[in-house]
């Protein structure tokens, strides 16, 4: 049997860590998204915050991190590097209310494994645990159609990679969210965007 998506998260762990942990090419996006909630440390929810790396340089820039996942390898790398962070094993397409609220949510290519008929209700829980006027940074990967396998260590995995457009974006998010600036800079041709909503007031 095809090992899963989560697998290849748990898999591929310690190399995101090895790989990122140094890396501050997203440091610029998590300053604006601080910036925007104007508050000196807001609460932030690193939401798919893999192994920890983005909650590190969200907490050093003054913000109050709690981190979400479902590898639970990458997890325990992220608490180890981070004692003083909360992480917890979460499901974006499940409510996790329980978490409280926040002022700021970080979502990094945590939508590129969600089918855009299920965006809606990623939206919707992100607003549920956003305060008023809160706002989003949302990373993804322009296109259309999904890439369903990826391979780490000659290991085949069912990892259903997932593009998305803008215009997919506003349709589902339209009763949750207004869009607010596109961060992406001019020259870069990777096709990831970074993207800032903010929260419509109930």
């Amino acid at each position: 049997m095809m090992k899963t998506c989560i697998d290849f998260y748990d898999d591929s762990a310690q190399n995101w860590a090895d790989d990122w942990y140094g890396n501050e090419q997203l440091l610029p996006y998590l300053k604006k998204l601080i910036e925007y909630t104007q508050k000196k440390s807001p609460k932030i929810l690193d939401l798919c915050c893999g192994a920890g790396y983005e909650s590190m340089r969200l907490k050093n820039l003054g913000a109050e991190v709690v981190g979400a996942d479902l590898s639970i390898k990458s997890l325990e790398i992220a608490r180890k590097k981070n004692p003083t962070i909360p992480f917890y094993v979460k499901d974006m397409l499940e409510p996790y209310s329980d978490l409280g609220k926040f002022d700021g949510i970080a979502c990094i290519a945590g939508i590129v494994h969600i089918d855009k008929q299920q965006l809606q209700t990623v939206f919707k829980n992100m607003f549920d645990v956003l305060q008023e006027n809160g706002y989003l940074l949302l990373v993804f990967k322009e296109g259309v159609g999904v890439k369903e396998t990826s391979t780490f260590n000659n290991q085949l995995y069912a990892r259903h990679f997932v593009f998305h457009t803008k215009d997919e974006l506003e349709e589902y998010s339209k009763k949750y969210f207004k869009f607010y600036e596109d961060l992406t800079p001019a020259d870069d041709s990777t096709g990831w965007k970074y993207y800032i909503y903010r929260k419509i007031s109930a």
